[in-house]
């Protein structure tokens, strides 16, 4: 009999056994353990009174999963905790049991939000028939910084026969045009930005006076960035700017390879709306680390339309992003509130922070 049962601490080394067999999903069972870490043991959103996922058990034996991340959220001006699907596995002769699984999670949920933002064209389909909306985001485009601009090139000009000649012939005019165009992020002087591996007490402190920004936002605590910064699979970069001393703002951004190139993706920015130069001054910073350390590409995803503005102003170069995969279920009367009051939605939420490239 294959019954759904919910995932205990003493189900990781047979649920690591299953995800590391299962076809075409790779990781081995150390990473998997690994991962489990950093959902649920780690996670500083987790308590014993959330379930970690479920798992399709035919007598006995994993054939199906689907993991469930806790996040803090704050709806409506409030703190509340929110969900997010992870890694929805079923083995080919259970599939039509699978649905069961997302709306276990789904009546979980239902007084609060429930994210998926890393699902397949498949899923998503599966997603909006369930009355999943897309995350709103402010604009479906993204800022790119280039920094090895040949590699660039031949990467979006793809395999055929002159690409590389044409890439390394294109490349300097590409290079002054980008120079050109960057006067509006050159770095403000009395801005200091610097990596931090250490989320101390400043970030606490810059969440409580700028969390009135947003009515609806994931929320930013020490806390919540360190356990971002701990993962150790999924590699990320923290970016901290002061200005006189304080800590007025941040970049937070996942390494990942994507067309072939060493790629630096923002999953978050923050700052304190009251202190300016803060985002010229950290896109500055991370050109600079980019080339130190062999960086091809920066990517700045639109999360907002002011954010958006704010990029298109400092003249970046800009392109639209193809399927957005960002999806979010909630009850009519939490979408209400949603709709009516300032949002941001980052890559903080979901799991597309800890997924790899």
């Amino acid at each position: 009999m294959v019954e759904t049962v919910a995932v205990s601490l003493g189900d990781y080394p047979q649920l690591s056994q299953f995800l590391a067999r299962f076809p075409d999903l790779g990781g081995g069972e150390q990473f998997w353990l690994s991962r489990f870490g950093m959902w649920w043991d780690d996670n500083p959103a987790f308590a014993a009174d959330i379930e970690r996922g479920w798992a399709l058990k035919d007598s006995g034996r994993i054939v199906g999963f689907l993991g469930n991340i806790p996040s803090f959220f704050q709806l409506d001006s409030k703190p509340v905790a929110a969900f997010s699907v992870t890694t929805w596995m079923v083995l080919p002769s259970y599939r039509d049991l699978s649905l069961e699984l997302l709306l276990t999670q789904m009546r979980l949920a239902k007084d609060s939000l429930l994210f998926d933002t890393t699902p397949t064209r498949g899923v998503a389909q599966i997603l909006e028939n369930l009355g999943f909306t897309l995350v709103p985001w402010g604009e479906a485009r993204e800022s790119l910084l280039l920094v090895d601009f040949e590699k660039c090139l031949r990467a979006r000009l793809g395999a055929f026969g002159g690409a590389g000649i044409l890439a390394k012939g294109l490349s300097p005019l590409l290079q002054w045009l980008q120079a050109s165009r960057g006067i509006g992020w050159r770095a403000d002087g009395a801005v200091k930005v610097r990596e931090t591996t250490e989320v101390g007490d400043s970030f606490d402190e810059l969440w409580t006076r700028t969390k009135a920004s947003y009515a609806n936002t994931s929320i930013r605590t020490g806390a919540v960035l360190r356990w971002h910064c701990s993962d150790q699979k999924i590699e990320k970069r923290l970016f901290a700017g002061y200005r006189d001393g304080r800590l007025a703002g941040y970049l937070l951004l996942k390494v990942r390879i994507r067309r072939g190139l060493k790629t630096l993706e923002c999953l978050d920015y923050w700052s304190d709306p009251a202190v300016g130069g803060i985002l010229p001054s950290l896109i500055g910073f991370s050109q600079s680390y980019a080339r130190r350390n062999r960086f091809d590409l920066i990517s700045f995803p639109h999360f907002s339309k002011g954010l958006g503005q704010e990029l298109r102003q400092l003249g970046l170069f800009e392109a639209r992003v193809g399927f957005r995969q960002s999806y979010c279920k909630m009850e009519v009367g939490l979408l209400d509130k949603l709709n009516s009051k300032p949002s941001y939605f980052t890559g903080l939420e979901g799991d597309a922070g800890m997924a790899g490239s």
